[in-house]
């Protein structure tokens, strides 16, 4: 049995570091989906970035997740939308959106 506590304090770590991810994600997704009903858009493609941070690249953190978002309005134009979601510190706990259109 003590040869096998490493290995699942491991699986343990990396389990929850999933757990993580997928609510940082979903939660994102969430937030977005509420913004653009609220401000009568449909989203038609919906992209986490990493990287590619666009507008915000120099201006998130490590508490922030990055979308880039092509939306359609109500007269049927498409847009494209940089979107920051979370708080500086508070990071996904916060409701707060950082939304920047792409020109």
């Amino acid at each position: 049995m003590d040869s096998m506590l490493p290995f699942l304090v491991f699986v343990g770590l990396v389990g929850l570091i999933i757990a993580w991810h997928v609510f940082e994600h979903k939660r994102s997704v969430q937030l977005i989906q509420q913004w653009a009903a609220s401000n009568g858009y449909q989203i038609l493609e919906l992209e986490q970035r990493w990287l590619r941070r666009g507008p915000f690249f120099w201006r998130s953190s490590k508490y922030h997740t990055v979308f880039y978002v092509d939306v359609i309005d109500a007269q049927g134009a498409t847009q494209a939308v940089w979107i920051r979601c979370g708080g500086w510190f508070s990071g996904l706990f916060s409701d707060q959106l950082t939304v920047r259109f792409d020109s």
